[in-house]
């Protein structure tokens, strides 16, 4: 009897670590699955009470950070947004003179120049959105510092590179994430594997449907500023591509004047890569003007590679089949029947499209395609199509992109899944 209870008594302390010992794996267990969920709906809350959170001095007077949108080879859209209830004694009317102005310098070592914000209001939200142009860059080599200043109110001061390789010498690297839409807690685990993956990256490539209410300025925190702020990705220049959910979008798109097409190409001097950005929501000849005369340019003709990035893509093959029968598979068709022999006839090397919620890849008369809209939206499992593209790869999970362009011109692609595994990669 005494010896059976001194070996209860010594067993306690170890029952009591080992219990201890699973409570903690299982605390972490929940806190690592319900971590992207309680982000997300702090997020809402946030949104809901940020005049209160501002007048306590618990939040910015900005209700969306800084966010780098590239509009050209030498400019970019600083973006942000005040709500109008903090913002109606600066301004009463979209029509008034901005009393927002952004202060940068190249370098940090100035002339500190001022650029003039002007306003796009948002009135299904009451939002004020600010778009600050700092022009006459070059992409590959600027650093840069500024600071924005509305009335006596003077936010912290940002600082970012724009394209210039940090990590690999020569070498510039672009997350690649599209399709997220509506799904926030799927897209911030996306984000943070992106991050962990890759550690810094130089610039990122959004495809388009970053939400799936294009004029929802809460869905735009929610869904997707607040994740890219959480991540540490609001510091970078953004490539937006417009999809068919978040266009137009006073968040994405740049006012278009009755003299400029609106649409993107330039030459990345670093990589002598050229770049072409389209929208696949308009089907103009203006548009076709500007494909044709942009890719037969010198810039252009010139380059060692030529990419294009475009929302929906030429070879859709898996969708929802009701929808897809109903009309749906004529969205951008335009894209496959009238560009891709004019990408063929121009030597485009590489056409990365999101829209279709799973990943592919293939080739069709020497240019590679690939569509990477797996972000967090519902995937499609449901094959539709069969268009027999050449070393065709097809993978239904969710997943980012990594592309990579060395200073010789060279395109290096990688695709990782939600788990941080890498499932495919090819070289051009």
């Amino acid at each position: 009897m005494r010896v059976d209870y001194v070996m209860r008594y010594r067993r306690r302390p170890l029952l009591v670590f080992l219990y201890l010992v699973a409570g903690l794996l299982l605390a972490r267990f929940l806190f690592l699955r319900l971590e992207p969920w309680g982000h997300v709906q702090t997020s809402h809350l946030r949104w809901h009470s940020h005049g209160l959170l501002y007048s306590l001095g618990f939040a910015s007077l900005l209700t969306k950070k800084p966010l780098l949108q590239v509009v050209s080879g030498q400019a970019i859209d600083v973006v942000f947004e005040i709500r109008h209830d903090l913002a109606q004694f600066l301004v009463s009317s979209p029509e008034e003179e901005s009393p927002v102005t952004l202060y940068w310098a190249i370098d940090g070592k100035g002339p500190v120049t001022a650029s003039a914000a002007s306003i796009l209001h948002d009135e299904n939200d009451n939002a004020f959105v600010f778009r600050a142009r700092i022009a006459h860059l070059l992409l590959a080599q600027s650093t840069f510092s500024y600071h924005i200043e509305i009335g006596t109110w003077r936010s912290e001061v940002y600082r970012s590179n724009l394209f210039a390789p940090s990590i690999k010498p020569n070498v510039l690297l672009f997350g690649v994430i599209g399709d997220n839409q509506f799904a926030a807690v799927k897209f911030s685990k996306i984000l943070n594997r992106l991050r962990s993956t890759t550690g810094y990256l130089d610039a990122f490539i959004h495809l388009g449907d970053a939400v799936q209410d294009a004029v929802s300025a809460r869905a735009w925190s929610t869904d997707f500023w607040d994740p890219l702020a959480r991540n540490g990705m609001l510091d970078r220049p953004w490539i937006m591509l417009r999809g068919n959910h978040d266009a137009p979008s006073v968040y994405t798109s740049s006012p278009r004047g009755k003299d400029s097409s609106g649409y993107t190409s330039f030459l990345i001097e670093a990589t002598n890569t050229f770049i072409m950005i389209l929208d696949s929501n308009n089907d103009s000849g203006l548009q076709d003007r500007h494909i044709k005369s942009s890719l037969a340019s010198d810039a252009a003709q010139s380059a060692t590679r030529r990419i294009v990035l475009v929302h929906i893509p030429p070879f859709v093959e898996y969708w929802d089949p009701g929808p897809w029968r109903a009309g749906e598979k004529m969205w951008g068709a335009f894209v496959r029947d009238k560009w891709v022999p004019i990408f063929a006839a121009q030597n485009v090397d590489l056409v990365i499209s999101g829209h279709q919620h799973n990943y592919q890849r293939g080739r069709k008369q020497g240019i590679m395609y690939v569509i990477a809209g797996g972000a967090g939206g519902t995937l499609d499992h449901d094959k539709v199509e069969d268009y027999s593209l050449d070393d065709g790869l097809t993978i239904i999970d969710h997943h980012f992109g990594v592309l990579e362009l060395d200073i010789q011109g060279g395109i290096h692609w990688r695709l990782f899944l939600e788990d941080g595994t890498m499932a495919d990669e090819f070289v051009i």
